[in-house]
């Protein structure tokens, strides 16, 4: 290889939902395709030099119309742990990351996506409200959502967000007005711990 350049591969992949296991249901909701850059389907990797951005890009879309999040995920020469990126969408379900091959060697990369609950249900929530109705019920979901976040959150040894996410969990589900608890079920502080501990 010329030592100026670098070499992608995404067939190096981390265990992303239990080892792999099919869902109970015996379904995958979401589905990746079309991705690039890829050499033969993947089989072979794409060379790069070093200091190129690496555009990815790729149709990530589930059934239903329940919000889809993807992720980039990239993992330098030599290291053990993966760098995580936010895709963004360009439309018609083409997503696009990028991450720069700033080391001489294997780059490894893989895609993450997952119907998104928690974005779905505020997503929904807003038109509720905006439409004046009651939005009680929505809020002991919503709740329910953020107490799932905070196990997990919890699992994985993060007691900061966990204790956050208690606090945020407790002023949904409290019998205050419905109105100033969707205000702050919306509160994008709120939104960022849950992005954090996302059901995938």
């Amino acid at each position: 290889m010329n030592p100026t350049s670098a070499s992608l591969s995404d067939r190096s992949v981390p265990s992303l939902s239990g080892g792999g296991a099919y869902p109970d249901d015996g379904r995958r909701r979401t589905v990746i395709e079309s991705i690039s850059p890829a050499v033969d389907g993947g089989r072979f990797p794409a060379k790069r030099v070093i200091g190129d951005t690496v555009v990815v890009e790729a149709d990530a879309f589930a059934d239903g119309h329940d919000v889809v999040s993807v992720r980039l995920l990239h993992r330098p020469p030599n290291t053990a742990d993966w760098i995580e990126v936010a895709m963004e969408a360009l439309g018609n379900d083409r997503w696009r990351a990028t991450f720069v091959a700033d080391t001489l060697g294997r780059h490894a990369f893989t895609l993450a996506a997952w119907t998104d609950a928690w974005t779905t249900w505020r997503q929904d929530l807003r038109k509720r409200i905006d439409a004046g109705q009651d939005v009680s019920v929505d809020l002991l979901i919503g709740a329910d959502l953020v107490a799932g976040a905070r196990s997990r959150a919890r699992d994985a040894g993060n007691t900061t967000d966990a204790a956050a996410l208690e606090t945020w969990n407790a002023e949904i589900s409290a019998t205050t007005a419905a109105a100033a608890r969707a205000a702050r079920a919306l509160d994008d502080t709120l939104d960022t711990l849950m992005a954090r501990n996302a059901d995938r």
